[in-house]
This record gives C-alpha cells, sequence and structure tokens, in this order.
C-alpha cells in the first residue's frame, strides 16, 4: 500500500513554521548570557546589565523576524506580543546564567559564603527539573500544542499492530512533522511514559508500508529499551555533577573537594565526547535488534534503512551531532544482515 492513502487528522493551525527561528533565538540568548563567564572572565554590574540588555534585543528581534515571516493578517498584533511573551518565558534561564554569574563575582570579591550554598540548593533544583523536560514535552505533543505535527489517524498499519499485540508492548501514537517541503526521512521515540513516535512528512508519504512498519517497530524499540530515559540521566547527572562539585567547592576550598571538582569535569567532558555517544549507538543497535528479535521483520528493516540511504541522499541523518550519536546505515544493515541472515 503506498504511504500517500494514508488518513491523517488535520493540523490546528493552518501555517507551517520551516524556519525554527524560537529555537536560534534561545540559543542565542543562553551563548549571550555566558559570553562575559567565559570569555572576559569576570564579571561586573555594567558588564550584567549589558547582557541582559543583549538578551532583551535577541527577544524583540526575534519578533519581529518572526512577525514578518509567519503572521498572518489576522490580530498581528497578538501574535508579536504571544511570541515575544513566550520568549521572556524562556529566557528566565538565560537571566539566572546572568544573575549567578555576577553573584559569583560578588562572592570572589567579598568573600560572601552564603552565596555559593543558595546557588547550590538553585543547581540542585534546577536538576530536578530538568529531569521533568521530557514528560513535558510529551504531555505537550498528545494535547496537540507541537503546531507543526499532525496526528496519525488510525495508529499503526494492521500488520505491526498484530505483531507488537503479540509481544504485548504498548501501541504507540503516531505524529507527523511537516517541514515544508524539505526531503528529510527520518523518526524519532519521545515518550517516557508512552511511546511517542514522530516521523517527518516525507517519510510517511514516500515509503512502502512494510518498511514504514520497520521503522515504527525500531522507534518502539527505543520505547522498550528506555532510551529516552536513559539517555535523559547520562546526559544530565555529569553536567549537574560538575557544576555542584563547583559549588561545593566555592563554599569549602580544600584538597578533597578541588579533587573532586576536577573528577566530575573530566568525567562530564569524557561523558560528552565519548559515553553518550557510545551508549546512543548502543541504542540504535538494539532498536533495531528489537525489530529483528521481537517483531521478526529483520528484512523489512534492512529494505527501509536501504530506502532511507536513497531517500536522504546518503545523508541519512539530519540532526546536529547526529554522526557522532548514531551508527552508519551501512552498519546498521551490515548487523542486522549478520544477526538475522
Amino acid at each position: 500500500m503506498d504511504g500517500k492513502n494514508r488518513s491523517m487528522e488535520t493540523n490546528v493551525n493552518g501555517r507551517e513554521r520551516p524556519i525554527p527561528i524560537f529555537r536560534i533565538v534561545f540559543t542565542l540568548d543562553m551563548a549571550i548570557s555566558m559570553f562575559p563567564l567565559i570569555i572576559v572572565g569576570f564579571y561586573s554590574y555594567l558588564l550584567y546589565i549589558m547582557d541582559v540588555a543583549a538578551i532583551m534585543i535577541v527577544y524583540t528581534g526575534g519578533a519581529v523576524a518572526h512577525f514578518n515571516l509567519y503572521t498572518l493578517k489576522k490580530n498581528p498584533g497578538r501574535k508579536f506580543i504571544r511570541f515575544y511573551a513566550r520568549g521572556m518565558i524562556a529566557a528566565i534561564p538565560a537571566l539566572i546564567i546572568s544573575t549567578t554569574s555576577l553573584l559569583f563575582y560578588l562572592h570572589m570579591i567579598t568573600g560572601i559564603g552564603e552565596v555559593a550554598a543558595i546557588l547550590f540548593i538553585i543547581s540542585n533544583i534546577f536538576f530536578a527539573l530538568s529531569m521533568l523536560f521530557p514528560f513535558i514535552r510529551q504531555k505537550r505533543i498528545v494535547n496537540g500544542k507541537e503546531r507543526t505535527l499532525r496526528r496519525v489517524a488510525g495508529g499503526p498499519p494492521d500488520p505491526l499492530q498484530m505483531r507488537i499485540r503479540a509481544v504485548k508492548s504498548r501501541e504507540p501514537l503516531l505524529y507527523v512533522k511537516n517541514l515544508g517541503g524539505r526531503e528529510i526521512a527520518n523518526a524519532s521515540q519521545v515518550g517516557i511514559t508512552s511511546p511517542v513516535i514522530i516521523m517527518t512528512d516525507y517519510l510517511f508519504e514516500n515509503m512502502r508500508e512494510s518498511e514504514l512498519s520497520a521503522i515504527l517497530g525500531h522507534e518502539l524499540g527505543h520505547y522498550v529499551n528506555r532510551d529516552a530515559y536513559k539517555s535523559m540521566v547520562i546526559f544530565n547527572i555529569p553536567i549537574f555533577l560538575a557544576i555542584d562539585s563547583f559549588l561545593y567547592a566555592i563554599m569549602d576550598i580544600s584538597t578533597i573537594t578541588l579533587a573532586l571538582l576536577a573528577i566530575f569535569n573530566v568525567y562530564l567532558v569524557l561523558d560528552l565526547i565519548f559515553i553518550f555517544p557510545w551508549l546512543r549507538k548502543r541504542s540504535e543497535i538494539s532498536a533495531d535488534r528489537f525489530v529483528g528479535l521481537k517483531l521478526g521483520m529483520a528484512e523489512d528493516m534492512v529494505r527501509a534503512l536501504e530506502s532511507l540511504i536513497i531517500m536522504n541522499h546518503r545523508t541519512p541523518e539530519y540532526r546536529f551531532f547526529s554522526s557522532r550519536t548514531h551508527p552508519s546505515i551501512e552498519q546498521r544493515i551490515r548487523i542486522l544482515r549478520k544477526n538475522f541472515n
């Protein structure tokens, strides 16, 4: 069956957004908030005021760009204000970084030990909140608040549904992401408490049903293996260990605290360069194994991977750093053929 005949629920937002302006603006304001601390090496009240002003200017520029590119004639003022208000909420982490940097400056000059203790507590609060982000994203998708996503009516194809029931796994929720005409074939799994699979519109509309079922089975394998949760833990914990050790060393400078600071920071570097990419690559192989071993669709998975190479013009992964976190398509095909003949 051709993918073009599959039905989808209509998108509540009639206008797609191929340029991720908000993500670009958010990245810029985080970079600006870190710039004085990293590049200049010291902080002052004047530098802090300039930092905050720069963050505000970036969001204003983003709101203007969003207004010019995407705003429809209906209620333009409201959409401008909505974007800017959303930006101000997202700017809170950057403002906290800037304020924290200023507090560190005051601590180094005046020796206020209580500041580091307060920041130590705040850091761990943010760690707890960061663990909630995947759950929030999942809830936003299920509630229909992701504007470029459309829920697939009917769920997975019938043959895949039968195989999912056979292995007693939960049936995934399927969504299609509109990329505004870009020919990118990819899929991802974002659910923590329930399997939520997102695929690009180009993949959904052009891949054969048997191959698409194998791709969906692969993403379901990520959920069964709890790969999203493992990635969240292995990425977040080293970052906050490094931050906490730094704050603790400020509160109590000693040989032990400095040794812990060095150990956790070395571990953070190793985690970002080696451990996290290795874990992600292993998770891809494990998800392929789930397709072959549990669903009995190894042959369909091989054909799907071969189709991905063609559909993506031999650039199967389009995400940043994906070459470090995903094995090559050719390698995955070789492993499947070796293990499942």
